[in-house]
């Protein structure tokens, strides 16, 4: 399960100022395996977008260089499934930097827990309707705590998704 935080929503100009993951085997979160970084960047000036996600600038100053990051998650995701709220976002963004790093695309499959609410929901992958993280929360009863930091929102998307598949058995 992975987010990101980026400076915008625009692929081609934003950044990503820090990513998350942890891993679910076996249907159990392991907490003790995670990957949460920040991405030196020199030029990030903190906007308007700081009010989503909160990152200063002293975090980005402490942070590890994008090249490093980027081969910390290859190393780290494998060939799992990519799962995540709105992932395809996400996916696009760090496939833009595995591209320019490795010269090829990531081809891990993925798994948007806003697109299998809507096949649990309604039998269809009804796109027309899109669910928030905080909507999905509260559905399943999942209480938000701290939001809008990449690690936050990765363990409260596990904690939705295998609840999700506990729905599906």
């Amino acid at each position: 399960v992975l987010d990101t935080e980026t400076s915008g929503l625009d692929i081609k100009k934003d950044t990503i100022l820090s990513i998350a993951a942890v891993k679910i085997i076996d249907a159990e979160i392991c907490i003790g395996d995670r990957l949460e970084c920040f991405i030196l960047d020199d030029g990030y000036l903190p906007d308007k977008s700081i009010e989503i996600h909160g990152i200063t600038r002293s975090q980005i100053n402490e942070g590890q260089s994008l090249d490093s990051v980027i081969r910390k998650f290859i190393e780290y995701l494998g060939d799992a499934v990519i799962v995540g709220h709105h992932i395809a976002f996400d996916f696009k963004m760090l496939d833009k930097y595995v591209y320019r790093q490795f010269g090829c695309h990531l081809r891990n499959k993925t798994l948007d827990t806003s697109g299998l609410y809507h096949r649990l929901e309604h039998g269809v992958n009804d796109r027309a309707k899109p669910i928030s993280l905080d909507q999905l929360a509260e559905k399943y009863a999942v209480p938000l705590g701290e939001r809008h930091t990449a690690a936050a929102d990765t363990f409260i998307t596990a904690i939705i998704f295998l609840k999700m598949l506990n729905g599906l058995r």
